[in-house]
């Protein structure tokens, strides 16, 4: 019983960490190769390297989270397993037969999820603002497209693992209000300290615009469209019947 209950628990969230981990990775990372075939491969990074830092370790904070929650929750069932819509041995099996033992199936799909939520998260923002002029005539460089697709990784990588959250609770709102205002703090920090930076002038010359946010959100619901059809197709209606445990 302590099987079912704990071992297809922790078989189960250690795939989800990985996937959601290299997921995170290779859209940040992907999107920056794109980014450097406009810049010579020079090895050019978009943003700073405490913003990047910021990026890698807040949002892994929310993979632990989704890797110490309980896919059935045992508050509710522990002690009226009987009310349960399944067998925890059915639920076993699948942990076992669909999450581990296919878990390079999965990598291999989540690879082609990311490829495309990288690309797409380069490719609009660099065709509706690379090398273009503004209503003003200024000229909108690749700071302001490598300003967007940092915004885009961190409310993409933050849907992503929301979306594998079993349960909303205080504990996901603490987590939360750490890390952005911890965000908040270095953004501040870093804007002080650079105010003559690339970066920091496109800050404010592009992101008050309504462009800057009309092809923002475009392009997000476009990254996670993907992700959101295979997410509800699995959940919902291949595997329906172990939903909302």
């Amino acid at each position: 019983m302590l099987l079912f209950w704990h071992g297809n628990n922790w078989a189960a969230k250690i795939c989800y960490f990985g996937l959601l981990i290299i997921s995170k990775t290779s859209v940040f990372g992907l999107s920056n190769v794109f980014y450097n075939t406009c810049t010579g491969f020079a090895g050019t990074n978009f943003v700073t390297d405490s913003l990047f830092a910021v990026f890698s370790i807040n949002v892994t904070w929310y993979g632990f989270y989704n890797w110490f929650e309980q896919l059935v929750s045992f508050q509710r069932y522990k002690n009226r397993e009987q009310d349960m819509k399944f067998k925890m041995s059915h639920h076993y099996a699948w942990i076992r037969d669909f999450t581990v033992k296919n878990w390079m199936y999965n990598f291999a799909v989540w690879m082609v999820l990311a490829y495309y939520s990288a690309n797409v998260c380069f490719m609009v923002p660099f065709y509706a603002y690379g090398a273009t002029p503004t209503g003003n005539g200024k000229q909108v460089d690749m700071w302001t497209v490598g300003l967007m697709i940092y915004l885009l990784c961190v409310w993409f990588t933050h849907l992503l693992f929301a979306r594998y959250f079993r349960d909303f609770n205080r504990t996901v709102l603490i987590i939360g209000a750490i890390i952005w205002i911890q965000w908040l703090i270095v953004i501040f920090l870093v804007n002080m300290g650079a105010k003559f930076d690339p970066l920091w002038k496109a800050v404010w010359e592009s992101m008050f615009q309504l462009q800057f946010w009309s092809v923002f959100f475009v392009t997000l619901m476009l990254m996670l469209l993907p992700t959101y059809i295979y997410r509800l197709t699995q959940s919902l209606i291949v595997f329906k019947q172990f939903n909302y445990a």
